[in-house]
């Protein structure tokens, strides 16, 4: 009976080592860093090392979604970037994804996955850039991460994407590797304004608040003033009027002196700030 529980044991233990080494050599578990295809980086595909494909030659893609409006972002702003696989010939599927300002270094910080099965971000392995990537390939195909812009303005910055359509072999063949690119720039000038911060006030008296606002395509501009419990005391509703920056005065007089919340909003777009009446 000992020596039977043995053997089962070792014929278990051999099974698992040989799944583990195929898992790792085609990279189910998670591939390894500078292989989105960006400048300097190889891909998945070349070299037959890890899947013996020439990229871009399957009948499918990978696509990179970005959540920013008109694909421009605010520094320091966090932002949702979306990867897709398409393949209709493959049962599993992965990914690699970076982010590379003009001068070809690691722009941004990925953060937290919102949807898949994604792995922590990959150290460095080309010019400071940072990479994310699935974890454990399965039959999902589109992976949501977070990401944060720069705290400072970079430019333009391009997420580059390389995908894997695989047919679960087991093997470095069969598979399809994709490649894409996507530039995403900073936004200046009122719709930085916009989305960063709407309103600015701009002198604040007992009777009169002036304010400095953005107006969203047309869409009526609103103010809520509410006292710190939550209350809302009064509302200032703006004609609407085009899509650029404007001020108004807003009449404070019978508001008594103390603090209080300006809420703005319009359309999509709200904020609010700490005021104080005196």
């Amino acid at each position: 009976m000992r020596k039977y529980t043995i053997y089962v044991v070792t014929i278990f233990t051999a099974v698992v080592l040989l799944f583990q080494s195929s898992e790792v050599r085609t990279n189910s578990v998670q591939p390894p860093a500078g292989r989105t295809g960006a400048p300097d980086e190889l891909t998945c595909g070349d070299g037959g090392a890890c899947h013996n494909a020439t990229p871009n030659t399957g009948s499918g893609s990978v696509l990179i979604a970005f959540s920013g409006n008109n694909n421009e972002y605010i520094p320091g702003a966090t932002y949702e970037v979306t990867v897709t696989v398409i393949d209709a010939d493959a049962s599993k599927f992965g990914f690699e994804c970076t982010s590379v300002d003009v001068n070809g270094d690691g722009a941004g910080t990925w953060s937290t996955a919102v949807q898949g099965n994604v792995a922590y971000p990959t150290a460095s392995a080309v010019n400071d850039r940072e990479y994310v990537s699935h974890f454990m390939a399965n039959s999902n195909n589109t992976w949501i991460i977070n990401w944060i812009a720069p705290a400072l303005d970079e430019g333009a910055i391009t997420f580059y994407a390389s995908g894997n359509g695989a047919n679960g072999n087991s093997s470095n063949t069969g598979d399809n590797i994709y490649t894409s690119s996507l530039v995403i720039n900073n936004a200046t000038g009122i719709e930085a304004l916009a989305q960063s911060n709407p309103f600015v006030i701009e002198n604040l008296s007992h009777d009169q608040l002036n304010v400095q606002y953005f107006s969203e395509d047309h869409n009526p501009v609103v103010f809520h003033l509410y006292n710190l419990s939550g209350k809302c005391l009064k509302s200032f509703e703006v004609d609407n009027q085009s899509s650029t920056t404007h001020s108004t005065s807003l009449d404070v007089s019978s508001i008594p002196n103390g603090f209080y919340i300006m809420q703005y909003v319009s359309g999509t777009i709200a904020a609010s700030h700490k005021i104080v009446i005196q």
